[in-house]
């Protein structure tokens, strides 16, 4: 949606309006906002402490589930960014109000959320253990015990090929 007003002198003023407003930063701002990183980072900030401000792991895993549900990727790899410093709750910590000037950024550094353990199982005698070095899909664990020794040896090629093991299970 496109508005445009007249101003003095002719000059024509347009202004779009967006569907939804963005937001100061990404999705990475927002979840760091909602994980409270970044309320922590300004307080750090406040103290007199510069430089990047590091998640912990509990923020990242926090951060990192809500870029999930907001569609966006989670982080991969270790990421310095700046984020908006909360505005409401930095006026009232930090000054009470008194001499407000709105929000500030501040560094964080944000490290993949360590993944789950995995516990070992032992194969069965003549079978291969699951090979968990390449990406699996939901039910390869259940399935893969199942399989012969011949039908595992046929997977792993399929898998170290960049396919899937349903896929080495197909005949043509």
């Amino acid at each position: 949606m496109l508005r445009a007003a007249a101003l003095p002198g002719g000059l024509l003023l347009a202004l779009a309006a967006c569907d939804k407003p963005t937001v100061p930063g990404g999705p990475i701002a927002l979840c760091s906002a909602q994980s409270g990183l970044s309320l922590r980072a300004a307080k750090v900030q406040a103290a007199g402490n510069h430089g990047p401000v590091p998640a912990t792991a509990e923020e990242a895993a926090t951060i990192n589930a809500c870029l999930e549900r907001a569609g966006a990727p989670a982080i991969a790899r270790t990421v310095t960014v700046a984020v908006p410093t909360p505005e409401r709750e930095g006026a009232g910590l930090f000054t009470e109000g008194a001499g407000y000037r709105g929000s500030s950024l501040v560094e964080v550094t944000i490290a993949p959320a360590p993944a789950a353990a995995t516990t070992y199982v032992k194969p069965a005698t003549g079978k291969l253990p699951l090979p968990s070095t390449f990406p699996l899909l939901p039910g390869d664990a259940e399935l893969w015990p199942t399989l012969t020794r011949a039908e595992q040896e046929r997977a792993l090629m399929f898998l170290q090929d960049g396919s899937t093991i349903r896929a080495s299970l197909r005949t043509d």
